[in-house]
């Protein structure tokens, strides 16, 4: 078995890691990815990382390690088969954590055109590595400025809706905010612009449309508050284990009340596992089941998180509080969907995530109103102000 090692706070290996998380599925058979600090890789005397292992042999040029990696998974033909994807792949590979702001905005803007990837009509490795340094110069704008650069958000959103490549974009770019409005706007300017070539028809046909949509709103009545919509629930962590193929995540068993759930979370590197045997939990339990570095998990241990995502804390059900308790906030009353799919950019997810937060008493809140389970607070440890994911 292949090992291919990585290094925390790497750029290169942080491309590296994005495509192999989006590869997994195919890579796992194959090689094992492993992640270290610098502490570890100088334990295990490795001079150069990222690197590739097997038996004798040891990758360290990027170039043919992401060649290799691409190899073993049998994926080179479908994201690096076009002669164009090179040149931009290691432009973002050598020099993506120099590349910021308008600089990398400007590079994304001028290579995307009207396309929808890079390069072809389907993602190839220039899309993967240009993926954080292009999500991480996005989320530094607000949402007005984002209108100068919308084939670039627009490619950004469309990656964030990948499977595989969701999950690695999102736990490295965090509070990655979807403008579904900005959106909207763009299609009715591309409707205006349609209209203006002499569509008629297809702008008719696109009014009779939204005069549909609106009539079909106004039939369902008030808008149900996204909070309403997600089913969050105290859970019991009956069983953890480290994931056999990920040094990032715990595979859990949680009783979120006449039910076991299998979870997978991103813990391990934040929370010791002797911490979380036997907890208590807060758990987003709807949310749609995806694999996770091949384990498919159902549901998501909630936490707080400081700015940049160094530091994690799995949030406290109040003292008494028992698996299956409903997590609620007051003059909100539940009505939780089948199913929230984060792929969607409208889910209730996104519109909530922003909302919530961690106060200077610890206790976690929604637009200032404290999220309570039977009759108590939940809270975090120590973080203030915290993000909650």
């Amino acid at each position: 078995m292949r090992k291919i090692f990585l290094l925390e706070g790497d750029a290169k290996s942080e491309s590296l890691d994005v495509l192999t998380a989006y590869i997994m599925p195919a890579l796992k058979k194959a090689a094992v990815v492993v992640h270290l600090n610098a502490k570890e890789q100088k334990t295990l005397k490795l001079e150069t990382l990222p690197c590739l292992l097997h038996d004798d042999l040891i990758i360290t040029d990027p170039e043919k390690l992401t060649t290799e990696i691409c190899k073993i998974a049998e994926v080179d033909p479908l994201i690096m088969k076009e002669p164009e994807v090179w040149p931009i792949a290691k432009k973002f590979l050598f020099e993506g954590s120099t590349l910021t702001g308008n600089a990398v905005l400007n590079e994304l803007k001028e290579t995307l055109g009207s396309k929808k990837f890079l390069v072809a009509d389907h993602i190839t490795l220039a899309d993967v590595f240009a993926a954080l340094p292009g999500l991480r110069a996005l989320k530094e704008l607000p949402e007005e400025k984002l209108k100068e650069w919308m084939s670039v958000y627009r490619w950004a959103v469309h990656l964030l809706s990948l499977p595989c490549l969701d999950i690695v974009l999102d736990s490295r770019i965090h509070g990655f905010k979807i403008f579904d409005g900005l959106l909207n706007q763009e299609e009715v300017k591309s409707g205006s612009e349609e209209k203006k070539e002499g569509d008629s028809k297809k702008d008719k046909k696109k009014k009779a449309k939204d005069k549909a949509k609106e009539k079909a709103k106004a039939s369902k009545g008030p808008e149900v508050d996204p909070f309403a919509q997600l089913d969050i629930r105290v859970g019991k962590i009956v069983k953890i284990d480290k994931h056999p193929e990920s040094t990032k995540l715990y595979t859990e068993e949680i009783d979120i009340g006449g039910e076991i759930r299998k979870i997978a979370s991103g813990l391990q590197e934040f929370v010791p596992i002797e911490e979380l045997k036997d907890r208590h939990v807060v758990v987003f339990c709807n949310l749609k089941p995806k694999p996770l570095a091949g384990y498919m998990s159902h549901g998501m241990i909630l936490c707080a998180s400081n700015d940049d995502h160094s530091k994690i804390e799995v949030l406290i059900p109040p003292e008494g509080a028992k698996a299956g308790d409903a997590v609620t906030v007051e003059g909100i009353e539940r009505s939780p969907v089948t199913e929230v799919n984060l792929s969607k950019g409208n889910n209730p997810w996104k519109k909530v995530e922003g909302k919530l937060t961690t106060s200077e008493n610890l206790t976690v809140t929604l637009n200032g109103k404290e999220l309570k389970a039977a009759g108590g607070v939940i809270t975090t440890k120590s973080l203030k102000a915290a993000h909650i994911s």
